[in-house]
């Protein structure tokens, strides 16, 4: 009878001090201590009750580690791509920038290229009309020719012969000079043809090269909404990591050394199993 009260009693110690080992690190673990293990061997019985706990706390605390971990190699990789977005999105806006100057520029190009083939054809058109006023001078020249011919074949005329060689030698230079006058409107009348074509293929090539400036704006306003979008996908990302952070930030690798509330009692001989076993047995 007095045997099995001492029994009784030594395994009541054993689980008081086993419950008091199992409270204390729990207590730890829960205050954030990853180094909550129980280093107190436990007597004989309930050992493997510590491993397994032992074991547990490891575990869990490697996988907040490797949480972390994982954490900060994201914000590492985040704070790179971010980077790297702005300085593409900053190459970008001077890029745009310039493509918004460049396409003003030749805008205005080809308005001034339109008013030039422009003012050519109107120029053309007063070359051409110039070109046929100078037939009638030209007739009338001709008209006094001959007149001058018919008056110097009557020899009772009122003009002298030489007065009419004259006249007829002015008359003729008249002709001339209105002759390469009308050469020189006709040369005028094709080169201000050739200007104006030239002036309008300019303006269309212009106008080209303007729409096309004006797709890769577009293009880079595109690739700059791409950009905005990534960059909320990032902030969005930066946010979950942070509370990852702020979750696991609760649990430090810290040392707490205690004394045990009871001093164990000495390992009773016999065989060690784990908790699963004694649970099971």
């Amino acid at each position: 009878m007095i045997r099995d009260r001492d029994r009784n009693e030594l395994e009541l110690r054993h689980m008081r001090t086993v419950v008091d080992a199992l409270d204390g690190g729990l207590r730890r673990f829960a205050a954030g201590d990853l180094n909550a293990a129980v280093d107190t061997p436990f007597p004989a019985p309930f050992e493997g009750m510590r491993r397994d706990f032992n074991r547990g706390v490891g575990a869990l605390g490697g996988t907040l580690d490797a949480l972390v971990g994982d954490a900060l190699v994201l914000r590492s990789e985040s704070d790179t791509l971010r980077n790297a977005m702005n300085e593409n999105a900053a190459n970008n806006a001077e890029d745009s920038d310039r493509l918004s100057r460049a396409a003003a520029s030749i805008g205005l190009m080809s308005q001034h290229l339109r008013e030039q083939k422009t003012r050519a054809q109107h120029a053309a058109t007063i070359a051409y009309n110039a070109r046929l006023d100078m037939r009638r001078p030209k007739e009338a020249v001709a008209a006094a020719l001959k007149t001058i011919e018919a008056i110097g074949r009557k020899p009772d005329g009122p003009a002298s012969k030489a007065d009419l060689e004259t006249l007829s030698l002015g008359t003729e230079q008249i002709g001339r000079e209105l002759d390469a006058l009308c050469l020189y409107l006709d040369a005028l009348n094709d080169q201000l043809g050739i200007l104006s074509e030239m002036a309008g293929e300019q303006a269309e090539m212009a106008s080209s090269t303007s729409e096309d400036v004006k797709d890769v704006s577009r293009a880079r306003h595109a690739a700059k909404l791409k950009t905005d979008m990534a960059t909320l996908a990032l902030d969005r990302m930066d946010r979950q990591i942070a509370d990852i952070d702020r979750k696991a930030g609760r649990f430090v690798r810290v040392s707490v050394v205690t004394e045990p509330p009871h001093d164990p009692a000495p390992h009773d001989p016999g065989a060690r199993g784990s908790h699963l076993r004694l649970v099971k047995s």
